[in-house]
């Protein structure tokens, strides 16, 4: 196994950090966008509710950028925003090691 991949496995299963999805709720795999892609993403339950349109195009091979526009409904409150993500692929999947990973900054 790559030492990188070792380390950074121990660095996320060491530091306590919160995991959590993006403001509105996309969920996006860790590869980039080929291109360009779009789409409509929605959750509900537990007396929340968030939908929206979303946009990601790819900066480089190994990063892109998303900007979101939705609607987030939690405990009878509505509120309406936008948001903007920059991904950055770290680590692909190989057939020692078949996962893929990436980190993501949203605003």
């Amino acid at each position: 196994m790559n030492k990188f991949i070792l380390a950074v496995l121990i660095v996320i299963l060491i530091v306590p950090i919160t995991v959590s999805a993006q403001t509105f709720g996309q969920f996006t795999t860790a590869a980039t966008s080929s291109e360009g892609e779009g789409g409509i993403f929605m959750r509900a339950g537990d007396d929340a509710f968030r939908t929206g349109v979303m946009a990601r195009f790819q900066v480089t091979g190994k990063s892109d950028v998303a900007l979101q526009l939705g609607l987030d409904r939690e405990y009878e409150e509505n509120s309406f925003g936008a948001g903007m993500d920059f991904k950055l692929y770290l680590i692909s999947s190989i057939s020692d090691f078949p996962l893929d990973l990436a980190i993501d900054a949203s605003f």
